[in-house]
């Protein structure tokens, strides 16, 4: 089913504070006419006042951001430099007025610039001769509503807290679980445990393996802001070699935000270790992503919604979904989730161990191709195509080892495979699994129209792509819809499986048990497949 998504109101009422520093603090222009800024936390001589030259340079880049702000509304552009060192900052980026300014905030210099949702806690006191150690907790942190649209899952998520928060803590940049009972975390060593506010002398306590510990040979970071960097209504944004982690970010929230921008560009970062979503992309239009880094993450890497004109490039997101995996939540709203994205481009994408699905399109995409991608070992589906009407290109991809299919559609019509390696999925090679005498029409709402677009999964095309299985597995399962094999068009593939030949499957209708195909047959029944081939050993 497809799942809603949910634009939380905050993300829109951010403002930029304004202090009132004098634009001449301001470093002059560069070549091009653009405002230097330099931000270097480590400098002795770092101090928010200074005119942000790189021998008195700027303290926090909340600083240089408010100043950038200052600069666009002056028609200025901004370089903001930003110098290796950890931020332990939240940034906001949002447009007042419409401008056409660009604003670019990089890392510089050797050595990487961090922007971190975490505080370095000192002080914690040990239990008795235990490996246990506590800390007051201040922090008043509540579980998240549960989004409107979410009643098919509203139980599961209520039943697995570890769904609702988003508390995070490191020992030695190591991440603990979190378990939620002082049993719990005495069992078992790397564990932290968030007692309840309303107890007297509350705290957060964290189990170590050994008693002999000292506490000063480790360093304890735990996680207390929500969103690292929020860019509202911004055009021509920049953000370039910066990491972002460790953002205690709760149900559907993303460490960084970006909200109805155009012609934004994200080169070299990464985003590691958040709570929830490494990055989200929303409502915006002429977005790339290049170079990108979005590993670790509690539900997803990468996600985008309502986005016109998309191009990934060189991005891994792989290992997402810990959080997830932890409350058997590795759907709905995990993974790599793209929702009404009309024109994208992935070039050498990679999601790899992911505790969800590697890379899926839910709703409303169009016009998306997959070049050279590698998506494998992920726990569920490999590619994930639905509701959606396409045209979908997947070429020169491998697609292997994850532990349900590698390519499912339910409802994706105008898909292209073409030459692909899908092989060694769980259960399906590819799979379209609806039952029904005539493929059920589903439909996605347009959202730059708005209009209701009727949605068969028809006019696929498999060309010159190696599928492949062993055990139990299906190459291919399908409906009997006239609407998907009077607009079938598939040869020069290579078939292949090491242990069966009744490897394709057909649902003839309602209730009835599906039919196990071998080649041949599939052949006849596709009318498909003149220049194929099936190898079986």
């Amino acid at each position: 089913m497809t799942s809603p998504w949910r634009l939380p109101a905050s993300a829109l009422l951010f403002a930029p504070a304004v202090l009132g520093y004098a634009s001449a603090l301001a470093q002059p222009a560069g070549a091009r006419g653009e405002i230097v800024l330099h931000v270097d936390g480590r400098h002795p001589g770092a101090n928010d006042r200074n005119a942000a030259a790189a021998d008195a340079p700027l303290k926090s880049i909340g600083e240089a951001t408010r100043r950038a702000l200052e600069n666009r509304r002056a028609g200025t552009p901004t370089r903001i430099l930003v110098h290796p060192g950890v931020y332990r900052e939240s940034i906001v980026l949002a447009a007042d007025t419409p401008a056409d300014v660009p604003i670019v905030l990089e890392g510089a210099g050797e050595g990487e610039a961090i922007v971190s949702g975490s505080d370095v806690w000192r002080q914690w006191r040990r239990e008795g001769r235990t490996g246990l150690f506590r800390h007051a907790w201040p922090l008043d942190w509540r579980p998240p509503d549960i989004p409107a649209g979410w009643d098919k899952v509203r139980s599961q998520v209520e039943q697995h807290p570890i769904l609702l928060h988003g508390e995070m803590l490191f020992v030695n940049g190591t991440p603990l679980d979190q378990v939620f009972s002082s049993a719990a975390l005495r069992a078992r060593a790397g564990t932290f445990y968030v007692e309840t506010s309303a107890r007297p002398g509350a705290g957060v306590v964290w189990a170590h393996s050994t008693e002999d510990l000292s506490l000063d040979e480790v360093l304890v970071e735990v996680s207390v802001r929500p969103a690292l960097l929020v860019a509202t209504g911004l055009n021509r944004l920049t953000l370039r070699r910066l990491v972002f982690q460790h953002a205690s970010s709760q149900l559907q929230d993303a460490a960084v935000r970006i909200d109805r921008g155009t012609d934004v560009l994200v080169d070299e970062c990464r985003f590691l270790l958040n709570s929830w979503i490494g990055l989200g992309v929303y409502e915006s239009r002429g977005v790339r992503l290049e170079r990108v880094t979005a590993n670790r993450n509690g539900a997803g890497g990468v996600q985008a919604w309502r986005v016109r004109g998309l191009t990934v490039t060189d991005t891994e997101a792989s290992e997402n979904n810990w959080r997830g995996a932890r409350g058997n939540f590795t759907g709905w709203a995990t993974g790599q989730k793209f929702a009404s994205v009309h024109g994208a481009r992935f070039v050498r994408y990679r999601a790899v161990g992911n505790q969800a699905t590697g890379l899926w399109f839910d709703t409303d995409n169009t016009d998306i191709s997959v070049t050279d991608a590698i998506v494998c070992g992920n726990a569920t589906r490999g590619v994930f195509l639905e509701a959606s009407p396409g045209p979908f290109l997947i070429e020169g991809s491998r697609i292997c080892e994850n532990g349900e299919s590698g390519v499912m559609a339910t409802g994706a019509a105008r898909v292209t495979l073409e030459g692909n390696t899908v092989t060694g999925n769980l259960r399906h090679q590819i799979v379209l699994p609806w039952l029904a005498d005539d493929h059920v029409e589903t439909t996605a709402v347009d959202f730059e129209t708005g209009r209701s677009v009727p949605i068969r999964s028809s006019e696929w095309t498999l060309i010159g792509n190696t599928i492949g299985g062993g055990g139990d597995s299906l190459l291919f399962s399908v409906g009997r819809w006239p609407s998907f094999f009077d607009t079938l068009r598939s040869d020069r593939n290579r078939w292949q499986h090491a242990e069966r030949r009744d490897v394709f499957r057909i649902y003839p209708r309602r209730g009835a048990l599906a039919e196990r195909l071998s080649f041949d047959l599939w052949r006849i029944a596709s009318r498909q497949e003149r220049s194929s081939v099936f190898v079986y050993p």
